[in-house]
């Protein structure tokens, strides 16, 4: 069997390409060629939506670097809160003479003198627990508060929940 077509232009032998092949010679004549000029122009418009596109891709990086810093921030948050938990929890079972856990990184920042058990918390000072609290990250103290409640709020940072009832207990809550 022959191909109905052998070239591009060649003439079809069916009558039904020959329909298709004039219809496509017709519309082939009237095809208008584009001024130079239109051509520029399109082509300039091309070379802005590119642009834009560029513009978007580089846009989307960013948000995306961005997005990935605030998640590793997150991460290491959630690090330090796991951390701050472990820590509490081997402290509240402490008892009073045993051996009191830090923040890791913390000790080389405390004051010399600084309470090593859960007793000691109870002995501190106001300046020694402004001092502390500085090396915890805590927020300051408002003026004039008592030393109890700075004392206690640090207990509560560092998990020695036992010490509270027996602040209560023994009337040293003023």
């Amino acid at each position: 069997m022959r191909p109905l077509l052998t070239s591009r232009w060649a003439k079809p032998r069916s009558r039904r390409a020959k329909l298709h092949f004039r219809r496509a010679k017709l519309h082939f004549r009237r095809a208008k060629p584009r001024s130079q000029a239109a051509l520029q122009a399109d082509q300039a418009n091309l070379r802005q939506g590119i642009e834009e596109i560029r513009n978007e891709q580089e846009h989307a990086r960013q948000e995306a670097d961005e997005l990935r810093g605030e998640v590793q921030n997150i991460g290491r948050i959630i690090t330090e809160m796991d951390q701050m938990f472990i820590l509490r929890m081997k402290n509240l079972s402490l008892s009073w003479a045993a051996a009191l856990t830090w923040p890791p990184g913390v000790v080389a920042n405390l004051p010399a003198g600084y309470p090593t058990t859960p007793r000691g918390l109870l002995e501190m000072t106001i300046p020694m627990c402004d001092s502390i609290s500085t090396a915890l990250g805590l927020p300051a103290f408002p003026p004039r508060t008592p030393v109890m409640q700075r004392r206690e709020r640090l207990m509560i940072h560092l998990g020695c929940l036992q010490l509270g009832p027996e602040i209560r207990a023994n009337g040293l809550y003023h």
